[in-house]
């Protein structure tokens, strides 16, 4: 018989401390810092995002990551649009309070999109820059918030050739808006 392969060690992740980046750079190539080419003639970006909450971060080797279309399923009231949310804000918020001040792209099949509860999570997430109570100018808050919602361009196709059509003319509106 076969011996069985040991099972390789996870490798800890720290949890990122306060105003600390939601995310670990690599070279555009997402090969990581140094990852082939001189650091000079390549541009350093994001390769995965935080979702804020340490477990998931940790057993996704980091966070969720950018540059690729990323697919969460799960029964009814599981939590999927909540997640989608969380990481939408930790996307377009600010770099100055952990977010990667980018674009994103929301695809609402259900056309149940609330920039409302965005605006919630977002402030409870990053209560320092986005709270009005909380941070240190209720109007500067206030515009920071703006911007960040801005940065969501939301998509609600009600039928699959709509999507089809919506996902064919995509490439442009993610370059205009930075997506990552």
């Amino acid at each position: 018989k076969p011996k069985p392969k040991p099972k390789p060690k996870p490798i800890p992740i720290p949890n990122p401390k306060p105003n600390q980046a939601a995310f670990e750079l690599c070279d555009d190539d997402g090969t990581g810092a140094g990852g082939g080419s001189s650091a000079s003639s390549t541009r350093k970006t994001p390769a995965f995002v935080r979702a804020h909450l340490a477990p998931l971060d940790d057993a996704l080797g980091g966070g969720v990551p950018t540059g690729s279309i990323s697919e969460l399923v799960g029964p009814a009231g599981a939590g999927k649009t909540q997640m989608c949310l969380t990481l939408a804000c930790a996307c377009a918020a600010p770099k100055r309070c952990g977010g990667l001040e980018s674009g994103v792209v929301f695809i609402d099949t259900e056309q149940r999109f609330s920039s409302q509860r965005l605006a919630e999570i977002a402030r409870a997430k990053f209560p320092e820059t986005l709270s009005p109570t909380s941070a240190p100018d209720a109007a500067s808050a206030e515009r920071e918030l703006d911007a960040l919602t801005s940065r969501v361009l939301v998509l609600t196709p009600s039928t699959l050739s709509e999507m089809l059509q919506r996902l064919n003319g995509l490439e442009e509106a993610l370059i205009d808006r930075g997506v990552r």
